[in-house]
């Protein structure tokens, strides 16, 4: 036998009612907020230039940088396909905006699109487009003069010994020669993207 008064269970009643409804309330608002924030990373993604529109322009290669791979390749008696393999390691074929790649240098000291560290670079520069300057940051310097220091470890003959002596790492070895394996079978894009520097990705902290 239920011994509470009538008016009393519709009191507790409508006690839980409401909690449920708060609750239920709260859950609404949280989904909306998850949704707006999606939403608003979507929007914001979308803006950073660096940033492939899907996966499969992951083996885009910029028009501009295609054409230096080539030339630098047939001068040094290279692969075009393995400096590319380094291109896109080291930056994207310049698209990166890490440190280093447009200006300064990263962490280790390395800078330009090929990423040579200062003294690599003293010694093995060239003025690719004969203006009379040598640029590690000017990919019309930087190929060439990647491939005059891979020539000078000696590829083609030693290929992966030349890759290593640029970056002592094997894995970096690994990756760079998956890639121009890639690039070798005809598994790549070429898009429009000079090798003009990207706008800068925003972030809504400020940060790039």
């Amino acid at each position: 036998m239920n011994l509470l008064h009538p008016a009393a269970l519709r009191r507790d009643t409508g006690r839980d009612t409401g909690r449920d409804t708060g609750a239920a309330g709260i859950v609404l608002a949280i989904i909306g907020g998850i949704a707006v924030l999606a939403v608003f990373s979507s929007l914001n993604h979308e803006s950073c230039d660096d940033q492939p529109a899907s996966v499969g322009q992951a083996n885009a290669i910029p028009a501009g940088y295609l054409k230096l791979y080539k030339k630098a390749g047939t001068d040094y008696g290279l692969p075009w396909t393995l400096l590319a393999g380094i291109g896109k390691v080291e930056s994207g074929h310049g698209t990166s905006t890490l440190p280093g790649v447009h200006d300064g240098e990263n962490y280790a000291g390395a800078g330009g699109p090929m990423q040579f560290l200062s003294a690599t670079w003293k010694s093995f520069r060239v003025d690719g487009n004969n203006d009379d300057e040598k640029s590690r940051y000017d990919p019309a310097d930087a190929i060439p003069s990647a491939a005059n220091y891979l020539k000078h470890n000696g590829a083609p003959e030693r290929t992966r010994t030349a890759v290593y002596m640029y970056n002592h790492s094997r894995e970096y070895v690994d990756r760079v020669l998956q890639w121009a394996e890639r690039y070798d079978g005809g598994d790549y894009s070429v898009t429009g993207r000079t090798a003009a520097r990207p706008a800068p990705c925003h972030r809504p902290d400020g940060k790039r």
